[in-house]
């Protein structure tokens, strides 16, 4: 039943890329969705042989979600409860996060889609690429590969969320696993700079194509997502709703710029069900602020992870109350 209840997830979700396409479409790099037709410079690919199991999939579920494009309910509340509820607190849907699963990718180079990640000034191992390669408890990553990998593995194809895309770096991790597929969601032109790094680190002009290939299971997407007035942005965040598990990565200043404020009652007000990480909850007086609100707000489903995640803080908010954090 929760294979089948996220599955169900999956494609609601997925759906959104073809129900409607941000007007900022030469900024999402989506392998399935149809390009623009008021952006000359995207153009519909041809179709490529499949080449993994992984691609087959993809292939697969694309044809299943613009096969129901059509079916999709509007944003409500209601709409969220009935088809976007992610919560199960079946014992099959826990999720049970152990420090001594996640040292499996503690200090480790082995990223499936490292090439995209951070942009290259001196060679491949820059400052900028090596915060990947850091410990459990030093940095988030191998928390995000273990989600990716081993607990999609386990409970079947997971769809991710990352809010804040900036190098990639979380990308990368977040989206490590075949079993999972991830929507990087940032304010700035992500495809862009990505293919610039990418561009680097292959010696080699790269295209939207060339990225599609090479990470087939990221999106990159240019979205103002609490902001009604942008074209496309109600799609994401729908698609928001219904991630098993996401990751809010964005400015760190809540009390300035109360744009993490106003995402926590977004996910309220809709009756959010996943996994929420909160990136660096300890790395200034606003993140702080900010963090003591949650634990406020959420009381002992806002856990401070940050002896498995981040030096500078990570928190999680367990929406569902199906989580638990062993530091064995």
């Amino acid at each position: 039943m929760a294979a089948r209840l996220l599955v169900e997830i999956m494609v609601a979700s997925g759906l959104l890329m073809f129900a409607m396409r941000p007007s900022t479409c030469s900024v999402c790099v989506c392998p399935t969705a149809p390009a623009c037709p008021d952006d000359p410079k995207v153009t519909t690919p041809e179709p490529r042989p499949v080449a993994s199991n992984e691609s087959q999939a993809a292939a697969s579920q694309a044809e299943a979600t613009q096969a129901a494009a059509s079916s999709l309910p509007p944003l409500s509340t209601e709409a969220v409860r009935e088809d976007l509820r992610i919560c199960s607190r079946l014992p099959a849907d826990k999720i049970v996060i152990r420090k001594s699963e996640l040292m499996q990718y503690s200090g480790k180079r082995d990223f499936r889609h490292l090439d995209i990640c951070c942009h290259r000034e001196k060679d491949v191992d820059d400052m900028k690429r090596k915060h990947l390669f850091n410990i459990v408890g030093k940095e988030h990553y191998p928390l995000l590969r273990w989600l990716s990998n081993d607990f999609s593995k386990q409970q079947g194809s997971q769809l991710f969320v990352e809010l804040g895309t900036r190098e990639g770096a979380s990308a990368v991790a977040f989206a490590d696993g075949i079993y999972s597929s991830l929507y990087s969601i940032d304010v700035a032109d992500t495809v862009g700079h990505v293919k610039k790094t990418l561009s680097a680190h292959t010696s080699k002009e790269v295209t939207n194509d060339d990225l599609q290939m090479t990470a087939q299971n990221i999106h990159f997407i240019r979205s103002f997502i609490l902001d009604e007035s942008k074209p496309g942005s109600a799609a994401w965040r729908r698609m928001i709703l219904g991630s098993r598990a996401m990751l809010l990565d964005t400015l760190h200043l809540p009390e300035s710029r109360p744009f993490e404020y106003d995402f926590m009652k977004f996910l309220d007000k809709y009756h959010y069900g996943g996994l929420l990480i909160l990136d660096d909850i300890h790395m200034n007086r606003e993140m702080e602020t900010f963090w003591k609100w949650c634990q406020t707000r959420y009381g002992s489903r806002a856990i401070d992870a940050t002896k498995i995640g981040h030096g500078s803080g990570t928190g999680l908010i367990d929406f569902c109350g199906n989580t638990e954090l062993i530091f064995d």
